[in-house]
């Protein structure tokens, strides 16, 4: 995961007695404060590591077992969840919305328009790192006289097989999921949560027309949440869409003509100026408790409402810039 962001549970939901004990979460992501880009990674890290957070701790299951995300947790539902929130950070309507720089202006829809269309050629090729890292792992298992020196002619072989560039590579050995058994024989997951994640918005854009500060996501998301791990990706799905796990919507994005792609983006960010503007008068209440923390020393947390601890924390950055 970007920048070294991480999820874990201190504490699962369980219940004793009958009664539900909320869990505990602390997820986090580095930035490097000033680097160009940094800021992009963070968000998305914060995103995603949050979407995990958010679907753990809104479970309902009985059995602590159910809580947590290993086995018989799914990958692939896990990852749907949070790369599903981490790609709303991706979005023209929220970084018109949200993304702005030291003055206070937003991002600009031109440099959204003209990213894309330098970038739009290889939007298909989006699945090929995942899938390698999968195929190298598959054979890494299936070997039955692993060496040192098969590994490494493994990774020179599917790195050829998928990408054939102009030189080797080991670039395979440099991921750390390989390496730990809690992410070992992982990165299928993040493949299939990519197709989920397609098919998940184009239902909700199908079915509300937006998904940026659409409250009626996280109420449809909690329908699923609070089941944790009880089920399979393709039940889930069924669940979220009507249908099991399905590849269309993906293909659908990935082959999308640039002119069509800019076009929907325009559209999506003229319907978001209304609805954020509705959304501004209201205070939301997250029915948590947040704490934003650096290393052991506390920045800020919720107790007196997301406001104050989103003024105490800018403050606490802009301090940090000097």
């Amino acid at each position: 995961m970007e920048h070294n962001g991480f999820c874990h549970w201190p504490s699962v939901v369980e219940y004793r007695d009958g009664k539900r004990i909320p869990g505990k979460s602390n997820f986090t992501c580095n930035v490097v404060l000033g680097q160009v880009g940094s800021g992009h990674l963070a968000l998305e890290t914060l995103f995603h590591e949050g979407g995990h957070a958010a679907h753990l701790l809104n479970s309902t299951e009985a059995e602590a077992c159910l809580n947590h995300e290993y086995a018989p947790t799914s990958v692939s539902w896990a990852e749907t969840q949070s790369m599903f929130m981490d790609s709303i950070t991706d979005d023209i309507e929220w970084r018109v919305t949200y993304a702005k720089n030291a003055s206070g202006e937003a991002f600009p829809f031109e440099l959204f328009e003209r990213r894309k269309r330098k970038t739009s050629i290889v939007r298909p090729l989006g699945l090929l790192p995942m899938t390698a890292v999968s195929y190298f792992e598959k054979e890494i298992y299936e070997h039955p006289n692993l060496t040192r020196d098969t590994v490494i002619q493994i990774a020179r072989s599917v790195y050829w097989k998928f990408f054939d560039y102009s030189e080797d590579s080991l670039t395979f050995l440099n991921l750390p999921h390989i390496f730990s058994w809690e992410s070992s024989a992982y990165y299928h997951g993040y493949a299939l949560a990519t197709l989920g994640i397609d098919q998940l918005r184009a239902h909700f854009y199908k079915k509300y027309g937006y998904i940026t500060d659409n409250p009626k996501i996280g109420m449809e998301m909690k329908k699923v949440w609070k089941y944790g791990g009880r089920y399979h990706t393709n039940e889930f799905m069924k669940k979220l869409t009507g249908k099991p796990l399905d590849p269309r919507a993906h293909i659908a994005d990935a082959t999308m003509p640039i002119d069509e792609y800019i076009e929907e983006g325009r559209q999506r960010v003229k319907k978001q100026k209304v609805v954020s503007e509705k959304l501004r008068a209201k205070k939301f209440d997250l029915n948590a408790h947040v704490r934003l923390v650096h290393g052991k020393e506390l920045i800020a947390d919720s107790r007196h409402g997301l406001e104050k601890m989103e003024a105490v924390y800018r403050s606490w950055l802009a301090k940090m810039g000097k």
